[in-house]
């Protein structure tokens, strides 16, 4: 193992390289720019590594999201760069690029990826998008909901989140997932907190070890695995996200104070203001990434838990390929058989809840028009 120079000291944090046939891990530190706490936790790891000599069974590299967002704490400079992802490069030109700091942090980024997945196979490649949010909250893993995603997700004492793919536009997980790799994502705590730098030390460390990059018994991994299960009272459960709550770019949004990520809720009680209008909860569930930062239009989500049935109902389903079951029902057909993409006619299908495409494996993926839907399965065959 051996730690090699760096084209670019502003974009990579560190890079261990391996064996060619060996597990490589990829963590993108700071896509946010108002979300440091993962950069300064990969170079604390990264120094942690030279200094004992730990040795690396494979490639890890760590690198810096958005620099000049970093650089000045704002969570974007022009453009959210967790929201470009899908964006047509043969619209970029036109849309003014050059003077869009997110196209070309996007690019340099991009040329990691397509190295790095060069004539890999899915297995031997996982991306980490690590972040913090803006309200307090217990660490926890998003992912899109795959199967082989799930399985590296168990392996950590964290609670799961899914789903919030059908919410975001052009976010990173999903278009790794879409160039058939594995990516998960990591909230470490929130954005002003302490412990959030440590809370990803310990994701990291654990990552690390879950992977066969390190060994499992040392100090570290042992430290991080209990530090991170103490902090979980939902570990190892699986929630899904059924609602998002989006914040106009005319809207001034104000979350009331006092909610938290996870946190049990009711119906009738006040959870916002927007526009001066109260925003009355409709929901017996958990509120999820309540909005306490001016720049984002997510002001909440609603989150519920996935019992374990479900879990392994639809993991048979996907095994089994049952899935050409969905193109007989009415309103449904292939869109794209090759990215496995399915169009829905909502008024003839109208009946058919999003359940039912999860249990598939497949996800709204945009509103085609008024009347048609597109829904993807990110798992590849």
């Amino acid at each position: 193992m051996e730690e090699i120079e760096k084209v670019d000291l502003s974009r990579y944090i560190c890079h261990f390289k391996g064996n060619k046939d060996q597990q490589t891990l990829l963590f993108v530190c700071g896509i946010h720019g108002n979300e440091p706490m993962s950069v300064l936790a990969m170079e604390e790891v990264s120094k942690e590594i030279k200094t004992q000599n730990i040795r690396i069974n494979g490639t890890f590299i760590g690198i810096r999201g958005n620099i000049k967002a970093l650089n000045v704490n704002e969570r974007y400079i022009d453009y959210d760069l967790n929201r470009i992802w899908f964006i047509d490069k043969s619209n970029e030109k036109s849309e003014a690029s050059e003077q869009i700091n997110e196209l070309a942090e996007k690019d340099e980024i991009l040329s990691i990826i397509n190295d790095l997945i060069h004539d890999k196979k899915q297995n031997e490649v996982i991306f980490f998008d690590l972040h913090t949010t803006s309200s307090p909250s217990v660490p926890f893993i998003t992912i899109n909901d795959t199967i082989s995603n799930r399985t590296i997700a168990k392996k950590y004492p964290l609670a799961t989140v899914f789903g919030i793919e059908e919410f975001l536009n052009g976010p990173l997980l999903s278009y790794i997932n879409e160039l058939g790799f594995n990516a998960v994502g990591f909230e470490g705590g929130q954005h002003i907190d302490p412990n959030s730098k440590e809370n990803h030390k310990a994701f990291i460390w654990l990552s690390l070890a879950n992977e066969g990059l390190i060994d499992p018994d040392l100090i570290q991994v042992k430290k991080a695995r209990e530090s991170l299960k103490a902090l979980s009272k939902d570990a190892y459960k699986f929630f899904e996200i059924t609602y998002r709550y989006e914040v106009l770019p005319q809207d001034h949004f104000k979350m009331n104070k006092g909610f938290n990520n996870f946190q049990s809720i009711k119906k009738n009680i006040p959870l916002a203001l927007s526009n001066e209008n109260e925003i009355i909860s409709k929901w017996n569930n958990r509120i999820f990434m309540p909005l306490y930062q001016s720049k984002g239009d997510d002001g909440f989500f609603i989150i519920r838990r996935i019992p374990s049935f479900f879990l392994g109902l639809s993991k048979f389903l996907r095994r089994y390929n049952i899935e050409s079951f969905l193109t007989l029902l009415p309103g449904v057909a292939i869109f794209d058989k090759k990215k496995h993409i399915l169009v829905v006619n909502n008024n003839v299908a109208r009946l058919l809840r999003n359940e039912i495409f999860h249990l598939f494996g497949f996800r709204q993926k945009i509103r085609h028009s008024k009347d048609l839907t597109l829904y993807i399965r990110r798992e590849k065959q």
